[in-house]
């Protein structure tokens, strides 16, 4: 009888159930497709070992963001049981009035949750498993990687944590529904409570201040915000932080009486249409829901943030990736500086890597002639190879800028910590190999003059000041001048853009600071290979086992510790590759996840809170027929309120977005040389799209309860 009743119940409640079910089945679809990412890498053709690592730190991920993503469901679902159980508490009332029992009560709605939530995980999991699919050639095309032959994969894992997730989140609403019912009073129950009918309950100047107040606070955390950037997640970003939920808070706690004090002295709106009506249904919704609505306003803001800063960094990691990757391989030598912390860097490096250092000192540094005695097969790997030796100086970067009065206005945040860093400088000839390695024309350099080679754009202005204005540096007694025009080229292999004011000197000037002790403090070698890459790859570990006395660790690098010279690591363009597609993919998936998952329960929530609004306030539309308003002017007034409702969050929490986007992308991602704009359109695009998909069908299904109500009656 009990389930019999209860299956009633949802057949004849299906259109309170409908969003509610909707939400559910797309919540359930999307966490199931993105934690079963990970198990899609048997469809991928020649997976490299990097390739695989990044599909394993993408497993990871999710699983670490499902847990908050659940605790952001479990939130959607008892808010938005919250407002069915008000629905139907009339209904309750009356099974207790006749003669039911609050534990019957309780098994007729945990038999509902039941059946709602088992169908939601029915339909979910099979559009989840669909949607898997499609994001298979997703990750595929985000990895640069290919599909031979395609097979439906069904992952046991993902479903298991997807059951197990909604299981307890339904469980939990169902702790809430039966505390609800047991805890309510039968009085309270049979009521019949029109929740708007006096919306005017605050003090129309007690909300004004409270309204100029909020604005100002926001005002001060945007400011805050500004002046102390986005990045640092310090003191400052905290306060900012704080004063944004306040100033958030008491914007919607304050508007509505605000609003309707000053729409009261203008007789122009007050007297049109049904202007004064829907002036207060909408204060009434916003008075008994400011909490909520300031939940969705900060949820938004997290979507918009999260989805746009998260395509936008994809840039980050491929935007420049042809370029970094020109040389096949870098061999990185150990910084020996970076150790010695002011001591004398060759005798750090003699007491810590004695075997190193002796190799270093019988070769002179000289890397290629080392690997070519140690190895049999460098001819065969390497058709061509460049080294670069960055020798350290007595002089600082802001030696450098101190010399042009102006230089470093507006990058002070950039040099924060590097002011008073010591220079490595590098010879031209080496410098001039690696042109040639890539066949781009040599640089030539006049007596007394150093290179600035820089590729981070938000020094751009910087460096130029530098070149116009004739910067000097002293190395080794001698006082070089900037040379007119900077460079911006390539030194190593790597998967962004990491050549930051790097100077290059005459050959003369090394061979001084040589002459008086000094020794690389960090070496680059970079090479070219005779075959293709996947083919050098090989030959390359081959190369290195021999010269390394098969120090080399499964992935095919060497072991942690085992030289610092002439390499303590090596990257390869291949791997480069890989690692930067893979970190697309991770960052792609992951703003689309938590974005996409924000924005379906902050739309969830407001349809759910419109649609039960307007289920109370069905009488008074019902008595605005009787008294011969026309149903157009009724409608009217409905989709006023609704769009009222729904972009009062909306419009605040752009607000909030767009002052966070633009501390983020003048304080990094310009600096760094990637451009917003375009990410930060396709995410508003795809967000407003679906943000304005509830409002139309929560509009149209408030619209359609009203048409009913009125009429039934006509």
């Amino acid at each position: 009888m009990t389930l019999k009743l209860a299956w009633r119940n949802v057949r004849r409640s299906a259109r309170d159930y409908g969003i509610y079910f909707l939400t559910l089945t797309l919540a359930v679809a999307m966490f199931y497709a993105f934690n079963s990412i990970s198990e899609q890498a048997v469809l991928f053709d020649g997976m490299s070992q990097a390739s695989e690592r990044m599909l394993g730190l993408m497993n990871y991920m999710m699983g670490l963001f499902s847990g908050a993503i659940a605790f952001v469901l479990a939130f959607l679902v008892v808010y938005a049981n919250r407002f069915l159980l008000k629905r139907r508490k009339r209904e309750f009332g009356m099974y207790l009035t006749l003669g039911m029992g609050t534990g019957q009560v309780a098994r007729i709605l945990l038999c509902e949750i039941a059946l709602v939530g088992v169908a939601s995980l029915a339909v979910g999991l099979v559009l989840g498993l669909v949607v898997a699919q499609g994001m298979a050639f997703v990750t595929a095309a985000l990895m640069d990687t290919t599909m031979s032959s395609y097979q439906f994969i069904i992952s046991g894992q993902a479903i298991l944590l997807t059951l197990a997730c909604f299981a307890g989140i339904f469980l939990l609403s169902a702790m809430v529904d039966v505390f609800y019912v047991s805890r309510r009073k039968l009085a309270d129950l049979i009521s019949q409570h029109e929740g708007s009918e006096a919306p005017s309950l605050r003090n129309p100047l007690v909300s004004g201040v409270v309204f100029v107040s909020s604005v100002v606070v926001l005002g001060v955390a945007y400011w805050q915000l500004k002046l102390n950037g986005l990045i640092m997640m310090d003191e400052h970003f905290t306060i900012a932080t704080v004063l944004m939920v306040i100033g958030t808070v008491g914007f919607f706690w304050s508007v509505s009486g605000f609003l309707l004090a000053f729409f009261g002295k203008s007789r122009t709106m007050r007297f049109k249409g049904l202007a004064t009506f829907t002036m207060r249904q909408i204060t009434s919704k916003v008075n008994t829901a400011f909490a909520s609505m300031s939940v969705v306003c900060v949820m938004l803001f997290l979507a918009i943030t999260t989805l746009s800063g998260g395509l936008a960094m994809v840039n980050l990691f491929v935007g420049n990736l042809q370029e970094q990757t020109r040389y096949d391989a870098t061999l990185a030598c150990g910084d020996v500086t970076a150790s010695a912390k002011g001591e004398d860097p060759r005798q750090v490096f003699k007491e810590m890597w004695p075997d190193s250092y002796r190799n270093a000192e019988a070769y002179d540094y000289d890397a290629v002639a080392f690997l070519k005695d140690n190895s049999d097969c460098w001819d065969e790997v390497v058709r061509d190879a460049g080294q670069i030796d960055y020798y350290l100086t007595a002089a600082t970067y802001g030696d450098i800028f101190s010399s042009v009065p102006g230089s470093a206005d507006g990058v002070e945040d950039l040099l924060d910590g590097q002011w008073d860093t010591q220079v490595k400088v590098i010879p031209l000839s080496q410098y001039n190999k690696l042109h040639a390695l890539l066949g781009e024309p040599t640089i030539g350099l006049e007596k007394g003059q150093f290179l600035i080679n820089n590729q981070l754009s938000g020094l751009d202005g910087a460096v130029s000041k530098l070149c116009q204005g004739g910067a000097t540096l002293k190395v080794a007694d001698e006082t070089l001048t900037c040379a007119a025009k900077s460079d911006a080229f390539p030194m190593r292999t790597s998967a962004m853009l990491d050549v930051v004011m790097e100077l290059v000197v005459p050959d003369s000037v090394v061979g001084t600071l040589k002459a008086n002790g000094a020794i690389p403090s960090a070496s680059y070698l970079d090479v070219m290979y005779q075959s293709d890459r996947a083919s050098g790859d090989e030959g390359l570990s081959t190369l290195l086992g021999q010269a390394f006395e098969g120090q080399i660790d499964s992935s095919g690098i060497l072991e942690n510790g085992a030289s610092i010279w002439p390499a303590f690591n090596v990257y390869t363009a291949s791997e480069m590759v890989d690692q930067a597609t893979g970190l697309r993919m991770v960052i792609t998936y992951l703003a689309m996840y938590i974005g996409f998952i924000l924005l379906l329960t902050t739309a969830t929530v407001l349809a759910i809170q419109q649609l039960s609004e307007v289920t109370d306030s069905l009488p008074r539309y019902r008595r605005l027929w009787d008294l011969g308003v026309d149903a157009r002017d009724i409608f009217r007034s409905l989709r006023a309120q609704t769009c009222a409702y729904f972009f009062a969050p909306l419009v605040l929490a752009a607000c909030h977005s767009a002052c966070a986007l633009w501390v983020l992308n003048e304080g990094f991602a310009a600096e760094l040389g990637v451009d917003m704009t375009g990410a930060v359109a396709i995410a508003a695009g795809l967000l407003v799209l679906i943000y304005l998909a509830f409002l139309a069908v929560s509009y149209l299904t408030s619209k359609s309860m009203v048409k009913q109500e009125l009429t039934s009656r006509r």
